[in-house]
């Protein structure tokens, strides 16, 4: 799963905010993928979807 954003992964609180909503999935590992994306890998298929959801009312709302 990637969150792809204008210098997402420079900005230190947006990286936080992510990173905790992953985390709450007992993923551990989140990458910064250049300056414009942040991912991590899912292995279980629901954990994928439920988190793709997760992040997805996130962006909403920060963009809101």
């Amino acid at each position: 799963m990637s969150v792809v954003g204008c210098n997402l992964s420079l900005n230190e609180r947006l990286r936080s905010e992510v990173t905790k909503i992953v985390s709450s999935y007992e993923i551990n590992e989140v990458r910064n993928e250049h300056n414009h994306a942040i991912s991590t890998l899912v292995n279980d298929w629901d954990d994928a979807i439920a988190l793709a959801r997760d992040v997805h009312r996130w962006v909403r709302v920060w963009i809101a």
